[in-house]
């Protein structure tokens, strides 16, 4: 900030300059000097946006303060008006700078500040779906109604009075069966074809007869082919009541009929497909895995058809323990006694279903040096067929280093049938 003595430098190179005003005849001032303060807030701006940017003037009223701009320019569509502030609104983006001068009724010399403006052009930002496939932005299927699906958002710019803003596709195409709203941007229509659509969307903005038109940003758009779609229906416990609906189903409209089967693979045993309704229901009897298709014929009403399916696996297992927070090592220490329960009961309805636990050998031959699997229950190791837990005490010193690999069975009887499960587990025996 400077500080001069009768006229002012014509401009300042700061934003708000000081200078001392002389009072003249009718001044009030006895010819006594005044220091004035001239300040701007110097604010960024958006394209169109009313601006209202009121100085701080110190030294002298505001009633009798005159300001005008005596070198640069602010942005097109701004102005000093006769209070000394700056309004309008900005119709052309860019970097402004200005000197604003200040003179008074009744004194001599004026103070100067510098104004700088930016001014930000409106750009557009591609909506990107959180359920579309990498490299697409949006996902739609064909022949499925969709409306208003947004596929820009306008930044830096501020709808308003004398305002508009337009959407058009600059380059490229809409894929076939939709349509670009002018107004919102937004597509609404029926994806006629499958495939893949990029384009170009560019905004012009308007006021009065100023337009700026952004640059185009490119759009890419899937439109995939409808499918049967099931979810995640087929991770189940055996005896467990299924009942899993198509999620998304393709309908034809009025006057189409459809119809289910199953036409590869084949379902768990217990459970069952529903041919109208594609539903499946039913309670799992055998465990394993069971791969199949379904496919839903679909008739129309001008007597074509048109098929879609869903490859699926159903996993049906048993009810299963866990130990040890899933760590299947149990440690056990000579002639120490030992208690492990079980961590989990997988698939278990506690109340419901009769089960009974006990302990096997894993399948296999003994290794050599240690028990290894194959080999019996040691003696001295139990669990408790109503509760799971293993228990006992450790093997006599000098036995350091042994290992047995066994089988926590657990038998479950439920609705009449009774599943068997089991998991391996190993006895370490340390000193």
């Amino acid at each position: 900030m400077s500080m001069v003595r009768g006229r002012a430098p014509s401009a300042c190179i700061v934003a708000s300059c000081a200078a001392v005003l002389t009072a003249c005849g009718g001044g009030g001032g006895g010819g006594q000097p005044i220091p004035v303060l001239l300040s701007y807030n110097n604010a960024d701006s958006k394209l169109y946006e009313s601006v209202n940017d009121q100085p701080l003037i110190d030294g002298i009223p505001r009633t009798i303060a005159h300001c005008a701009v005596t070198a640069g320019s602010l942005p097109p569509g701004d102005f000093v008006a006769s209070d000394c502030s700056i309004s309008g609104a900005p119709t052309s983006p860019g970097d402004y700078q200005a000197t604003v001068t200040l003179t008074a009724d009744g004194y001599t010399g004026s103070v100067s500040a510098t104004v700088y403006a930016h001014v930000k052009s409106p750009s557009l930002l591609v909506i990107q779906d959180i359920n579309a496939p990498a490299g697409m932005n949006q996902s739609l299927q064909v022949g499925a109604a969709v409306a208003a699906v947004p596929l820009v958002n306008v930044l830096d710019y501020v709808p308003g009075a004398g305002n508009s803003i337009d959407f058009a596709v600059v380059s490229g195409a809409l894929p076939a069966g939709l349509v670009l709203d002018p107004s919102t941007g937004a597509v609404s229509g029926t994806p006629a074809n499958v495939g893949v659509a990029t384009f170009s969307i560019a905004a012009t903005a308007r006021r009065g007869a100023s337009t700026y038109t952004t640059p185009p940003v490119a759009v890419t758009v899937e439109s995939k082919d409808k499918t049967l779609e099931y979810g995640r229906c087929c991770q189940v416990f055996d005896g467990d009541v299924v009942f899993a609906a198509p999620r998304a189903t393709y309908s034809g409209g009025s006057g189409s009929s459809s119809q289910f089967q199953v036409v590869s693979g084949s379902l768990p045993p217990g459970i069952s497909l529903d041919a109208a309704t594609g539903t499946l229901t039913g309670t799992p009897s055998a465990g394993g895995t069971y791969p199949f298709t379904i496919r839903q014929h679909v008739l129309l009403p001008n007597a074509t058809s048109v098929d879609f399916s869903a490859a699926m696996t159903f996993d049906v297992t048993g009810p299963q323990l866990v130990y040890v927070d899933n760590t299947p090592v149990l440690n056990v220490h000579w002639m120490t006694p030992f208690s492990y329960g079980p961590g989990a009961f997988l698939g278990v309805r506690p109340g419901s279903d009769f089960i009974l636990l006990s302990i096997e050998p894993y399948p296999g031959s003994a290794a050599s040096g240690n028990t290894g699997s194959g080999t019996p229950v040691p003696p001295w190791l139990h669990i408790d067929s109503g509760t799971g837990t293993i228990s006992g005490t450790g093997p006599p010193n000098g036995t350091p280093g042994w290992q047995w690999q066994l089988n926590a069975v657990i038998s479950v009887q439920r609705n009449s049938q009774t599943y068997r499960s089991t998991t391996m587990f190993y006895v370490n025996v340390l000193p």
